[in-house]
């Protein structure tokens, strides 16, 4: 399985890191690959054929991008199985459940971070990530002078 992972920071990183054997992780920075650009993009899905996209790269608008199905949708058009989203906070105002549901996301992917309101638990394309032993591990670690950068990379 080839997955195409965009970003190169700590999410891009760990799956790079967690890939299981037999799947091949190719990653592009933005640098790389400006993901606004249409023909670039083209270019890059033509040349890799990736059977999943992973969009790790920072983006600072999560609560509009529901309403950017159409990006999903493009990249499915050009072979991808399956596209997923992930944000490491959901903030998700309404009607996002909704365009989410509607949208051709396989799946959101978000952390607990902020508190996670029932209807979006409910939703059956929103994965929640808990992150309360992430921080537990990070507080004893500081607690004990030990290393916390092997937690996030």
């Amino acid at each position: 399985m080839r997955v195409l992972a965009l970003g190169a920071g700590q999410i891009g990183s760990a799956i790079m890191k967690a890939a299981p054997i037999g799947h091949e992780v190719i990653l592009r920075t933005h640098a790389q690959l400006d993901i606004v650009d249409a023909r670039a993009v083209g270019q890059v899905l033509a040349e890799i054929k990736p059977d999943w996209i992973v969009n790790a790269a920072a983006y600072t608008a999560v609560d509009r991008a529901e309403d950017e199905p159409a990006a999903a949708q493009a990249v499915k058009a050009r072979g991808a199985r399956a596209v997923f989203a992930c944000a490491s906070h959901g903030v998700l105002s309404p009607p996002a459940i909704e365009r989410i549901t509607a949208s051709p996301l396989e799946q959101l992917i978000i952390t607990d971070t902020i508190p996670v309101r029932p209807e979006v638990r409910a939703c059956p394309k929103i994965r929640v990530l808990p992150v309360a032993k992430l921080l537990g591990e990070a507080v004893k670690r500081i607690h004990h002078g030990d290393s916390i950068s092997s937690l996030f990379i």
